[in-house]
């Protein structure tokens, strides 16, 4: 049985693949970027059915490539060369942020549908510009929040639609992250390469909460920084949806992996 996120592959590929689908071709996917999300993701690609994994990009990862040669996926180095070619229908991007906006519009100006790892893009200039591309092009592109797809996430939609609670009062959203695998040099670090904490995680749970209350607007937000250093370690915001509803979010990075933890709640 596919998990939460496996599912939500395979709805995005089915939508992607809906003309093929009438002639009962399989999707043919590309993959640019394979570190260690995106090696997860081939994971789960190859195991989907309907999916071919024609081939990859943009990766050196000796684990990345391991996995590709069990798999049978051709590693291919040069990213325009994986483009252009013509057994490829949908890109799968998993690349530091800021190359998704370049890379996507380089595969969506190539004809092929395009997922990509959240956040769309490094600002909203970006992602418009994206989104214009794809409509111009009539092709699917999809940022991938995969907390859409997890059922737990569909129930608290319908209790706060229904309202068998009330309203929402007040929620919280803490996210107490490993930095274990994040060297002081990692691009995690650098706004110019992840955006900041906010952009490169924070996307998922500010999503999150949108689907269930509604647009927000930020009222306030802070940054941390960790002594001694340049490094933001820890963000936190306060998000108003309505009228009424005022929501926390706080993320931290700066503890070992098996002291990984989310804590959220919700009053109505």
């Amino acid at each position: 049985m596919l998990g939460a996120v496996e599912q939500g592959w395979t709805i995005l590929f089915c939508l992607a693949g809906s003309a093929m689908l009438e002639t009962l071709q399989p999707i043919r996917l590309g993959v640019i970027g394979c570190g260690g999300f995106g090696l997860f993701a081939v994971q789960q690609f190859v195991q989907v059915p309907g999916i071919e994994v024609v081939g990859m990009a943009a990766t050196h990862r000796p684990a990345s490539l391991a996995a590709a040669a069990r798999f049978g996926i051709e590693n291919v180095d040069d990213i325009g060369e994986l483009l252009g070619r013509e057994d490829v229908d949908l890109i799968y991007i998993a690349t530091p942020p800021f190359l998704h906006h370049p890379q996507a519009m380089a595969a969506l100006r190539a004809g092929k549908h395009v997922i990509v790892e959240k956040p769309l893009a490094m600002d909203v200039h970006q992602a418009d510009e994206m989104i214009a591309e794809a409509h111009s092009r009539d092709l699917l592109l999809v940022a991938n929040l995969m907390q859409r797809y997890n059922p737990l996430v569909d129930s608290v939609r319908k209790l706060v639609e229904a309202r068998l609670l009330g309203g929402p009062l007040h929620g919280y959203f803490e996210n107490y992250a490993s930095d274990e695998n994040l060297p002081a040099n990692h691009w995690f670090w650098d706004r110019n390469h992840s955006g900041g904490i906010f952009i490169e995680h924070g996307v998922h749970f500010f999503d999150l909460f949108e689907s269930w209350l509604g647009s927000g607007v930020v009222e306030a937000a802070q940054v941390g920084v960790r002594p001694g250093t340049a490094i933001e370690e820890q963000v936190q915001a306060t998000v108003r949806y309505g009228s009424e509803s005022l929501v926390n979010f706080y993320h931290g990075f700066h503890q070992t992996g098996r002291m990984d933890r989310q804590e959220l709640r919700l009053v109505f």
